[in-house]
């Protein structure tokens, strides 16, 4: 069970006696940004911004999948890239999904996952 996991905290995630590092430790949000469709009828999300990166996540690989309506499969994925981070701490990644009810995300930043909050 959960509770028998011991020492895993939010500043590493891995097996309890082999702790894979991150290159953010204190936390990114994220937020949808979307556009309306006319000639489809449906909103798109087009971008995802990341906020709170730390600073030593620049030029890592990364890999984002965004989740629809709760299932497992990935609608959209972008892998191969170097995530480009500002001295504010944000990163904007660009993405092409027809949904208005895109619910879920999955982040990868050099090579490690990291578990990002929604944005308020």
């Amino acid at each position: 069970s959960a509770a028998s996991l011991g020492g895993l905290g939010t500043d590493n995630l891995g097996a309890d006696s082999a702790a894979v590092g991150s290159c953010d430790t204190d936390g990114i949000t994220y937020e949808f940004r979307q556009s309306f469709r006319r000639g489809r009828g449906e909103y798109r999300v087009n971008r995802v911004v990341l906020r709170d990166v730390s600073l030593g996540c620049r030029g890592l690989p990364y890999s984002i999948t965004l989740f629809e309506n709760g299932v497992g499969g990935a609608s959209a994925t972008t892998d191969g890239a170097s995530l480009t981070v500002s001295n504010g701490g944000v990163a904007r990644i660009r993405v092409r999904l027809f949904s208005d009810d895109v619910d879920g995300i999955a982040l990868t930043i050099g090579g490690n996952p990291v578990a990002p909050q929604p944005g308020s």
